[in-house]
């Protein structure tokens, strides 16, 4: 289903785990997560496996960035904060219940809400906008679908993304989580957690 194009892109919502793109997203998620802050080094088939295929098939929201030439370039997704893909999350936002940030925002119905755990673009095509787009995308679905609230994490230093996280009215949840032990080229320590509260929704 297209949602949205201009002269450069159109963006995809994507249902079908068998989706011709699933290779191209694949590809586009390690190309940018190889690079400044992160330095993390996918598989291919690992991402398939351990992001692609349960975003889907938990109901989840997986949006593409889609050149005029057909090529995946962009990406984003988010999940149920109840699915295995929000594990980490979920188990260190549990852990914060007793800081009143936490208790303010989240409350007891983190069951509720959505997991933002992807934005990723090409190298070559960031600074385009296209993160940008994608990320008013994924905030449609959170209107669409009526999700109160869907909280995303970021390296707390040199985040590609956080500017755009505020620009879109994301707030700082206050806590810290250290990186894990195995990402150690990684030039942040710790991620930030930010949420977004759906404006058209009591919570």
């Amino acid at each position: 289903m297209s949602t949205e194009s201009d002269h450069s892109i159109r963006l995809e919502v994507v249902a079908d785990v068998n989706h011709p793109a699933m290779v191209q997203f694949a590809e586009v998620y390690k190309a940018a997560f190889a690079q400044y802050p992160y330095f993390e080094n996918f598989e291919v088939q690992w991402v398939i496996d351990e992001i692609w295929t349960p975003h889907i098939k938990d109901n989840g929201i997986v949006i593409l960035a889609i050149s005029n030439e057909g090529r995946c370039v962009g990406l984003t997704c988010g999940v149920k904060m109840t699915s295995d893909c929000a594990k980490s999350a979920r188990e260190f936002l549990v852990s914060q219940r007793p800081t009143k940030r936490f208790e303010e925002v989240i409350g007891h119905r983190i069951e509720e809400f959505f997991y933002y755990s992807e934005l990723a673009v090409l190298p070559e095509w960031q600074k385009r906008g296209v993160g940008k787009k994608l990320m008013r995308a994924y905030l449609d679905q959170i209107h669409l679908r009526s999700i109160p609230v869907t909280v995303a994490r970021t390296a707390a230093v040199g985040s590609n993304s956080i500017h755009l996280f505020t620009k879109n009215l994301f707030e700082d949840l206050e806590v810290l989580q250290p990186m894990y032990d195995d990402v150690v080229k990684t030039e942040s320590k710790y991620r930030v957690y930010l949420f977004y509260k759906n404006p058209k929704i009591e919570t």
